[in-house]
This record gives structure tokens, sequence and C-alpha cells, in this order.
């Protein structure tokens, strides 16, 4: 008798179903299911245990639980979950991935109602889309009672959402209709000692002083300029931390409270709004919106808010204009693009954990002056030296230069060559061994797509308009285009038979010669090979006032040490 293996899948959302207890728990989901197994006589591996805690039943891009179990399908033989809806709440997309498993001969179990999702047929596969249809229609059941519950206490005033710096949630209880006194709502009052810390950010704001800046002296720096400007501002005394920011200030922080309306007195809800598309929640900008004016809660004045909303239109305007006014300003260069660095967002700082970034600078002097690029920790550059005292920057050209280095040495030498091509060769003649058998399935399931497009289009043309005959033409054709890429592919592995290993190897260890250039030229594709690469972030060690120790360690198994003496990066490889 052979002994299932099984995994369990667990999922829970925020605002998940109320009816069932055990949808409010993963821990509970995973016992129950677990001991389901143990009933059944199956085996559960801890590595066969799946979870998505926090996520919607609509979200299926960003749920790396079920992505992990979808690509560990060898690993199991049964998926146990508590029902249907813990797969997902949307129509389409939770029966794919049911069909998808089924369909690669795994059987799916619910152990609240003890059943097998069979979805084999014609009809298993109808009482499958009925359950996942009547689970997406309590999904939006529960979106419109939540939603209506919120905008009815926005339209009155009352508290929405979590507690914004310089307001506190003032509890109100009523009587109930049994005669008991029980809590009713939260209402925003102003907490006058966060306020006033709003009010000086605005006013320094104001007064021409950027936002790092402001970050800094709210951090408490102990440059002189920065304590000058707290004792300027704030007597001295370093404020506390915000509602948002326990560890420390930013800039991004303080940008974003110098743009809240609430500080006027005019409290929004519903300016935007989520919706799913494509399997993934996103955001958009919404008509349908409250708008609640309470003078009583005004902290900024007036004229100091129409002063403040000028300076961050110019600067809005000035760094569009810099960029060639087609870059949308969002508050952040650096998510305005991918970095044009190497290395940028790949280091991190020992002393801090802070990402190193790449940072502006200068060298030489007079007529030599040129701008230079160097490494920096982030989080002292953003918000002082009472967060992170690592104030060593690294040459941009050193670094990179190191790191290449490393890779070059390490993982592409005369021996490492010699190995991928003998691994190539393997697996080119496992390959073609297989070609014939997985080019007709392949084929025969291109044919397919083609037959059941032209089908779905026919009922287009007969009149028949919906978004879920669109969606499926489309997961169709992208199915069509992916089986065509492979047949074209396991025709190239066909043509390969005059294969010359030695040849390849000559050429490969040509192109290696000019490895660094390569990386220079191509720094983009060159980042995403660094972080398939990497099992960790490049550690960056102070050590002492002129020199770093950089540390990395890989996939591979390698380490890597350089030094910083300064002027130049030595490299040392164990």
């Amino acid at each position: 008798m052979t002994i299932l293996r099984a995994a369990i899948y667990a999922r829970k959302s925020n605002d998940d179903d109320y009816k069932c207890p055990d949808n409010k728990s993963i821990t509970r989901q995973v016992e129950r299911a677990t001991a389901y197994a143990e009933k059944k006589g199956w085996i559960v591996e801890s590595n066969n245990i799946y979870r998505d805690d926090g996520i919607p039943g609509a979200e299926f891009v960003k749920r790396p639980g079920l992505n992990k179990l979808m690509a560990n399908k060898d690993n199991f033989d049964v998926v146990i979950m508590s029902e249907i809806s813990r797969l997902g709440r949307d129509l389409q997309r939770t029966a794919y991935y049911v069909v998808e498993l089924v369909e690669h001969s795994k059987r799916v179990f619910y152990y609240l109602s003890d059943e097998e999702e069979k979805a084999n047929d014609a009809t298993t596969k109808m009482m499958l889309y009925l359950k996942t249809f009547a689970s997406e229609i309590e999904r939006e059941k529960i979106k419109e009672r939540v939603s209506d519950a919120l905008y009815r206490k926005a339209g009155k005033g009352y508290v929405t959402g979590k507690p914004v710096l310089g307001y506190d949630h003032k509890k109100i209880n009523a009587i109930s209709a049994n005669g008991d006194l029980t809590f009713s709502h939260s209402e925003h009052e102003i907490n006058y000692e966060e306020a006033l810390i709003v009010k000086n950010i605005f006013t320094m704001y104001g007064d021409g002083i950027g936002l790092k800046k402001i970050a800094k002296v709210l951090n408490g720096d102990t440059d002189s300029n920065h304590t000058d400007l707290l004792t300027k501002y704030f007597n001295g005394i370093v404020p506390k931390k915000g509602k948002a920011n326990k560890n420390a200030w930013s800039h991004v922080q303080v940008r974003a409270i110098l743009h809240n309306e609430r500080y006027t007195g005019k409290i929004t809800y519903g300016r935007t709004k989520h919706v799913y598309k494509s399997g993934s929640r996103v955001t958009e900008k919404s008509d349908d919106y409250v708008t609640i004016i309470k003078p009583e809660l005004r902290i900024i004045p007036k004229q100091l808010w129409e002063k403040v909303v000028k300076r961050l239109s110019e600067s809005k305007n000035k760094y569009v204009n810099s960029r060639g006014g087609n870059v949308p300003f969002n508050g952040n260069v650096n998510n305005v693009a991918e970095s044009k660095f190497l290395l940028s967002g790949l280091c991190e700082c020992n002393e801090c954990g802070g990402t190193y970034v790449a940072l502006g600078g200068t060298s030489g002097s007079g007529s030599n002056r040129k701008k230079r690029y160097k490494y920096g920790c982030g989080s002292h550059h953003n918000k002082g030296n009472t967060i992170c005292t690592n104030n060593h920057t690294i040459i941009i050209e050193d670094l990179d230069e190191a790191v290449t280095e490393m890779i070059q040495n390490e993982f592409l030498d005369n021996t490492a060559i010699d190995y991928i091509i003998n691994k190539a060769i393997e697996i080119i003649k496992e390959k073609k061994n297989q070609s014939p058998d997985v080019k007709r399935d392949l084929i025969n399931d291109h044919s397919k797509m083609i037959k059941e497009i032209s089908k779905l289009i026919e009922l287009v043309f007969n009149g028949v308009e919906s978004q879920q005959l669109s969606d499926k033409i489309k997961e169709r054709e992208e199915r069509k285009s992916f089986l065509e890429e492979e047949i074209s592919r396991l025709e190239d592995v066909e043509k390969s038979q005059n294969f010359n290993p030695n040849d390849l190897k000559t050429k490969l260890k040509s192109r290696v010669n000019d490895f660094k250039s390569l990386i220079s030229d191509q720094i983009f594709d060159a980042r995403k090979a660094l972080k398939h690469l990497l099992s960790q972030k490049i550690r960056i060690i102070p050590n002492g006032n002129k020199s770093v120790q950089v540390e990395a360690k890989t996939h591979a198994g390698k380490y890597m040490e350089a030094i910083d003496d300064d002027d130049h990066i030595g490299l040392i490889c164990s």
C-alpha cells in the first residue's frame, strides 16, 4: 500500500469570513488539516505546509505560499484545505488552480466537509464553478458591508483609519437597545504635544529647510548645524517619534505630513480605492469620496499651509524639469526607476542594517573638480548620525570593480567554464532523448489551444461578450505563445547535432576575459544576475576611520572579503 504525501495550504485574510472560526487562524487551519491527514493515514512533512497570512482571497499574484505550493507539485500527492475559499475568492482564478492541481494528478480535499474536489469531468467542474462563484459573491458582500460602514462613519466625521500624528482617537460610548453602555465609535481630537511637532515641521519647511535636514533634526542629529535648528524650533529637545515611525523619522514621512490636508481641518475618506485586476490588488483614484470640514481640528494656520503648498509645488516642478519634464514625481527619487548603479540597494550597513545607496559627490578642486558618485549608508545619509554613525563612503567604481573581480575569479575561471560546458552537454543529451515525446505532447497541446481560441472567438462573433470570455481568450493566447516558444526551443536542441564543446569553451573564455566591460554596459541585467547569485545583501563593515570590510555570501557557497584602504579596494577571496 502506497502512503500518500500530503501538502497543507492555509490562508487567512484580515477581514475574512466571520462565520467560520477556522478561517480566522492560520495555526488552527494547519492543526486541523494535520489531524485530518493523520486520520487518513497520509504523511505531512514540514516543507509541505504552505501559508498565506493576511492575504485577501482575490489576490493571486502576491501570494508566496500558493505560488510555492504550485511550484512544488512534485513533492506531494494530496492537498488539504479547510474549504474552497482558502484557495481563493475569485471564480476564474480559483477554479484554474484547482483544475491545474487535478490535471497534474494531485488530489484536493477539504477537511471541514471531508470532501474531495474532483474537477475531472463536466459535472464536477460545473460544481467547482458554482462553489467558487458563491465564494466570490461572499467576498463582494463582505467588501460592501465594510465599505458601507466606513462611508457612514466618514460622513459623520468619525474615525475610519489609523491614528495620525497630531490627533488621538477618543472613544465614544452610547446606550444600546437593551440599556447597556457600550462602545459606539471613535472621534478625532487634537493631541497638543504632537500638534506642536507638526506645526514646527511645517514652519521649518516654510522657512526653506529641506526634507532630509528636517528628518535629521527630528532624530536629534549631533551635527552643529542640526543642533542649532533643534534649538531654534524645538528648544533643544528632541521630539518624540511619530505614530508611524517608532524607530526614526525619515524624509518620506516628513513629506507625507506636509501633504496631509487633515491639518487644515479637512477630513476625506475614499479618495482612493482598492480593486483587483489580473489577480492582484491595485489602487485607483475615486471620484466617490467623502469630505468633512471640522474647523476645530485645524492645526496649521491657513497662511502657513499656503506657504508650504507653494514651496512643495515649486520643488516638484524643479525636479520634473531637471528630468526633462517626462518623469512623474512621486516624492521619492529612488523609486523613479531601477538604479543605474550596479550595487545600489544590494549592500547593507553592518551597523544599522540600512541599505547602501548611491550618493552624489565631488572630488578634486578648482577647475579639476568633478562629480563622483559613492556608495553610502542610506540611514546615515537620510536620517542622521543618531540613527547610524557609519559615515564612510566608498567610491562606486572601486566597489563595483572589487565585486566583479570576485565573481570573475571565483565563478568564471577555466575550471568553472569546463564544469558549465560539461553540465550543458549532459542536459542537451538528456533533452535530445526526451525531445520526440515532449515535442509531440507540446504540438498536440498547441493544436488544442488553437481550436479552443477559435471556438471562443466564434462565440464573440455570435454576440456573446463578457469579461470572463475575454480573459479566457487571453489565457489561451498566452499558453499558445508559451507552447510555441517551447517547441522552438526543442527544435533548436534538435539542430545542435554538431555541438562542439571545444569551440564553445573557446568562445565563452573569450567573453569572460571581457566580463567587466559586459557588466558595465548592461547594468540592469547584471543587477538581476547579482540578485540571484547573492544569498544575502553584501555587508559593509566599518573598519576604523577610513576603511571598511566588505563581505558577500552567495548561493554557490563562495565567500568574499574586500578591504577598502580609502584609495582602492584590495580583494581577498576564500
